[in-house]
């Protein structure tokens, strides 16, 4: 059996820092001095860290898939499976009605696949010898939709 969670948001995040250095050069001249002088100064940095930030511009999708395998052995040599995957999603967005912060959608599908694995048959006298099919032809594997994705609608219970 294998299964799979899977997490989509579609938004960005970014995170850093902002460093600035100053330097001054310069000349002064004093009639006591009387030559011109370098200007001493140490300058400055600053270095400013910018904290990570989220920002989603849509809402997160979090779906669960469920793949349980049943291996079959057609007539002892034949190897192939049946794969169902069951997947059940949540979608949670930003609401569009002002008394509610969060949308929240469920939906799920169902696929069904089949696997045909690597022929290993053994033939000949006392089967001694060996036909093997693989790469590039097998494993092969294809799947149908049984069921496409169902968001089934929930009607809210109005209180009078």
């Amino acid at each position: 059996m294998r299964g799979h969670i899977k997490a989509e948001a579609g938004g960005r995040a970014s995170a850093g820092f902002n460093y600035v250095r100053g330097v001054r050069y310069g000349i002064e001249y004093r009639a006591q001095w009387g030559e011109f002088r370098r200007v001493k100064d140490p300058g400055y940095e600053s270095i400013t860290k910018k904290p990570l930030a989220l920002q989603f511009y849509s809402g997160v999708v979090l779906s669960v898939s469920f793949i349980p395998q049943i291996n079959v052995k057609m007539w002892g040599v034949i190897p192939w499976a049946i794969r169902p995957e069951i997947v059940l999603a949540l979608d949670i967005s930003s609401s569009k009605v002002p008394s509610c912060r969060y949308d929240f959608e469920l939906s799920y599908s169902l696929r069904l696949g089949f696997l045909l694995k690597q022929l290993n048959i053994p033939f000949g006298p006392g089967k001694r010898w060996r036909f093997k099919l693989g790469s590039p032809f097998l494993p092969f594997e294809m799947s149908f939709t049984l069921l496409p994705t169902v968001s089934p609608v929930i009607q809210p219970k109005h209180l009078h």
